[in-house]
């Protein structure tokens, strides 16, 4: 079906002009963080931060858990999205996603949404 007034941007998180800082409802991340090293990852956080809107949304897609020798990808577990996001955001809504991850490393994926802090829910 239709969704009147959605607008869909796929795009570089650091790459977005200035202009459109603080314009965003939502960001999806599916595994951005996961392919992140840990030092990069306060960066992405604060990327994303200054894109959205006050309670705007963060919906992302972690690896819980890999069996990889060779990385990127990373693991991302609740701990760790905790210390990264609980500063500026509110953890909405976590669960683990059932099926059967691609590629086959990925042992266990699993959803959050943050709401970045600022604004009424």
């Amino acid at each position: 079906g239709d969704c009147d007034g959605l607008e869909l941007t796929q795009a570089d998180v650091f790459k977005i002009e200035s202009a459109e800082l603080r314009s965003y409802d939502a960001i999806f991340d599916r595994a951005m963080l996961c392919a992140m090293a840990v030092d990069i990852r306060p960066l992405y956080i604060d990327a994303v931060r200054t894109r959205l809107r006050d309670g705007g949304l963060l919906c992302c897609i972690l690896f819980r858990s890999l069996h990889t020798e060779f990385h990127p990808p990373y693991a991302v577990d609740e701990i760790e999205a905790w210390q990264l996001l609980a500063k500026d955001f509110v953890l909405c809504y976590a669960a683990t996603l059932p099926g059967v991850p691609v590629p086959a490393a990925i042992k266990e994926e699993w959803i959050s949404v943050w709401r970045l802090r600022g604004a009424p829910q």
